[in-house]
């Protein structure tokens, strides 16, 4: 009945499998989250009034 809860032994190929697979996974994900902070941060800068002048648009104003 509860078969899914007994152990089983992983191969070698598994292991590889699924750790390639979440190391994808995790350095996509942060490259997304990357650009996506990039690219809003670029039209907070030129369109200042969508983010009502916020502190970061007036930094990134002043040092750009």
């Amino acid at each position: 009945m509860f078969d899914f809860l007994r152990p089983r032994k992983k191969t070698n190929f598994q292991l590889l499998f699924w750790s390639l697979y979440i190391s994808t996974v995790v350095t996509l994900t942060a490259k997304i989250l990357q650009l996506s902070s990039d690219l809003t941060i670029q039209i907070l800068a030129q369109h200042p009034e969508l983010a009502q002048y916020s502190t970061m648009v007036k930094l990134y104003v002043i040092f750009s």
